[in-house]
């Protein structure tokens, strides 16, 4: 299990993951939520994400 915060990318829950995926990724503008995820399906690293700095984008059966 994974815990922790993380924000909602923008799109992830209503666009499929093939359009998502195929520009940049763009969290949406809220503050980070409580996360906790059981099953992760897919991930990725984004070394170049603005002021922010590094991040790790997580796919699941809910949300991206």
């Amino acid at each position: 299990m994974i815990f922790g915060r993380a924000r909602k990318l923008a799109g992830g829950e209503s666009e499929r993951p093939a359009r998502v995926l195929s520009r940049a990724l763009v969290p949406e503008d809220r503050p980070p939520h409580p996360l906790k995820l059981a099953e992760v399906l897919d991930w990725t690293l984004c070394h170049g994400c603005g002021d922010a700095g590094p991040a790790i984008w997580l796919i699941t059966l809910r949300a991206w």
